[in-house]
């Protein structure tokens, strides 16, 4: 939205702090064009666009705040180091300095809940797995492999239509090639061209770092065309006919738990317990996996790895 924020929240904020919201929406483009003019609003939120942190450093219209956090900060060295390395790292315009912070940091927890299922990865038909006899994987090569024999095995839906084990859409966010593969290997989007390890800190810029997790993604991928199991619409379909697919049982595996099939793959299928899980083995990262004897049942193995040391999460924004 554009203009004077008017809700019940915004009327409070007024009325308590004497502050009124007048809100600039637009995108990246339009936040770069700001800068250049050096009319920015009271408050810039960044969302994690790397080339627009360093369009302010590089004008000067962000300050370091490194002598700020030794003076004024001790708290922040003192229980987040992991959390300003990764600053300097990501959102210093290669400087080194800290210029940014991160809008949160979670820390590992001392009595850590198992999740029902990790954001995002790749999430496989657990009933065809089943099907197949589940054979074990300890590897992305074994995943493929499972995968094409399910294919192999399955190779319609049940009017017809030709399946795949994987699919993707076009469009600017490259969901499925930034997130689905880097989050199995246990690496989070910090911003579109950055990846973050979740447990070592390890910032990798995804287009530059030619055997980064980006990469290494797009190679996968590439397995899976040329073995046959990647679906050729993949490249030029819109979303909603990639969740489509996924709901009619036309395609193995979805790419996030927020596409999981449900009622709508139960009644398309036939098959009372078809459902789109992440699968035990093939990948590293994944922060919580179903029981492979239990599918939703009893309580979800989480990996201890990812409840050691500091975590950052999200994208970070800049105060301005």
């Amino acid at each position: 939205m554009n203009g004077v924020w008017n809700t019940s929240i915004a009327k409070v904020i007024q009325e308590k702090l004497g502050i009124t919201l007048d809100l600039i929406t637009g995108d990246a483009v339009k936040a770069k064009t700001l800068v250049a003019g050096g009319d920015l609003p009271d408050i810039l939120s960044t969302a994690g666009i790397s080339d627009l942190v360093d369009s302010l450093i590089q004008s000067g219209q962000v300050i370091p705040l490194d002598d700020l956090i030794d003076k004024y900060g001790p708290n922040i060295k003192k229980n987040t180091p992991q959390a300003l390395e990764i600053m300097k790292a990501s959102a210093s315009n290669n400087t080194g300095k800290v210029y940014f912070l991160p809008v949160r940091v979670n820390k590992a927890s001392d009595n850590p809940v198992p999740l029902s299922s990790a954001l995002a990865g790749f999430y496989t038909r657990w009933d065809l797995y089943k099907a197949i006899g589940a054979p074990a994987m300890s590897n992305e090569d074994d995943f493929l492999k499972v995968n094409k024999e399910i294919q192999d095995k399955f190779p319609t839906t049940k009017d017809g239509k030709k399946a795949y084990a994987f699919s993707a859409w076009a469009g600017g966010d490259m969901f499925p090639y930034i997130i689905s593969y880097p989050f199995s290997m246990g690496y989070n989007n910090w911003s579109f061209d950055t990846s973050i390890g979740a447990v070592n800190g390890d910032v990798q810029d995804n287009f530059l770092q030619k055997d980064g997790v980006f990469w290494n993604g797009i190679k996968f991928f590439n397995k899976a065309y040329r073995m046959g199991i990647f679906d050729p619409e993949g490249f030029t379909q819109k979303i909603d006919q990639y969740i489509a697919k996924l709901n009619n049982g036309q395609v193995y595996n979805s790419a996030a738990s927020f596409w999981m099939g449900g009622s709508d793959l139960v009644a398309n299928t036939g098959v009372a317990d078809a459902e789109l899980l992440q699968l035990p083995g093939p990948f590293p990262g994944y922060m919580a996996l179903y029981p492979k004897d239990a599918p939703g049942g009893n309580l979800l193995r989480t990996g201890p790895r990812h409840y050691e040391g500091q975590q950052v999460s999200g994208a970070h924004d800049g105060v301005v």
